[in-house]
């Protein structure tokens, strides 16, 4: 959940928004202030409180604006939500949108308020973190576990260092099967508790294979989905934990996965190249583009491919995005692994093309790191040739 200050007068609108902070399942009110309190005052709040939204009523305006401007000089990563219970803003010639960063709807209700809080965190949170890698399969069965699950290994192993993988798919999971590795702090279990999250309860969650840390999915355990939110708050822990972090998501992306492809620096579609799969490919990519995901963070890897396939130009012609890795068919390789409940082996063709494939990754990353710290796209992806996979 995100904590939160309320600072409104009106005694009547903070119950109501003490209820819908309550349903919402995402706003933790922290306190609520009955009065407009002095910057001297506000500033020790925030120190002790550090809330990450502030719901301001705006009836008074010179004092809410001396709220605000003190909120945003000391933490800019402090949402700002107004309000105004008696009516619309009229008293400045300053757009609304510059005086808060979002503003709730009226007449109040659920839907509103939860679409004005993801509105108000993601307008101050809006970075895309540049170690997030999602794998999305094309369809269940195009093999985007076993691919997410070996690459990650391979960033763990010999390239990258501190290595998450996450398992999003809580239905079907397998990467505890396929390592043989006993669940027993969930991947629901952190996302639950994603909002108080430490260093020391932290590993309470997550199993270790190797220099790979997991956190596994619990298929038995019938809890009801997280929220984005509760991904929001895990990715932004773990993201100054690893160097990478590789999330393997279900097929289709939802209004709690939907944060996992928000912030990943790129997200690969898993296809083969059947041509129902390049289908259900194409379809995966509008998607994400529908969900205003820019096309230059978006690849695609075609699995279990064989020469005689259609070429990968082809291939981005059926689907719209680019190809960015190919990787050959071994089902001896694959079956290998899942009996000895390990990676695929390194030498072979399939186990070099997973890493060749993270040594791309890593690469690009220490490119990044060169560069200015600024907001910008993420470049294209590694590409790997035919022959550079098939010797």
């Amino acid at each position: 959940m995100f904590s939160s200050l309320v600072c409104t007068p009106d005694t009547t609108y903070s119950a109501v928004l003490a209820e819908l902070a309550i349903a919402s399942r995402q706003v933790s009110i922290y306190r609520t202030l009955d009065r407009y309190v002095q910057p001297f005052e506000l500033v020790r709040l925030m120190n002790t409180v550090a809330p990450e939204i502030v719901f301001l009523d705006f009836e008074q305006p010179h004092r809410a604006l001396e709220i605000w401007e003190t909120v945003r000089q000391l933490s800019p990563e402090t949402a700002v939500i107004g309000f105004r219970p008696g009516g619309l803003l009229t008293f400045t010639s300053i757009p609304p949108q510059q005086i808060a960063h979002a503003w709730l709807p009226s007449p109040l209700a659920l839907a509103g308020f939860v679409e004005c809080v993801d509105a108000a965190i993601h307008k101050v949170r809006a970075h895309v973190q540049q170690n997030v890698r999602a794998f999305l399969p094309a369809k269940a069965g195009n093999g985007a576990t076993t691919v997410a699950l070996n690459v990650a290994g391979c960033l763990a192993g010999e390239t990258a260092g501190r290595t998450l993988l996450v398992e999003g798919d809580f239905h079907s999971g397998i990467i505890s099967t396929l390592l043989n590795l006993t669940v027993q702090g969930s991947v629901r279990d952190a996302l639950r508790d994603s909002a108080i999250l430490d260093s020391t309860t932290w590993r309470n969650y997550v199993v270790a294979a190797g220099k790979l840390d997991l956190l596994l999915a619990d298929r038995t355990r019938p809890d009801p989905l997280p929220l984005w939110s509760d991904y929001h708050h895990l990715l932004r822990f773990a993201g100054s934990r690893y160097d990478q972090i590789v999330v393997d998501l279900p097929e289709v992306v939802n209004e709690a996965t939907i944060e996992i492809v928000r912030r990943a620096e790129m997200i690969y579609i898993v296809s083969t190249a059947e041509v129902p799969s390049l289908k259900l490919a194409q379809h995966r990519y509008q998607d994400l583009l529908r969900r205003h995901i820019g096309p230059e963070r978006i690849r695609l890897l075609v699995n279990r491919y064989h020469r005689s396939d259609i070429e990968s130009a082809e291939i981005e012609n059926i689907v719209g995005c680019p190809v960015t890795a190919l990787f050959p068919n071994d089902y001896r390789g694959i079956q290998r692994a899942t009996m000895a409940s390990a990676f695929v082996r390194r030498n072979t063709a399939l186990g070099q093309a997973y890493m060749d494939f993270a040594k791309g990754i890593v690469s690009a990353a220490h490119q990044d790191s060169d560069e200015p710290a600024k907001a910008k796209s993420p470049g294209p992806a590694p590409k790997f040739s035919l022959g550079r996979i098939f010797g």
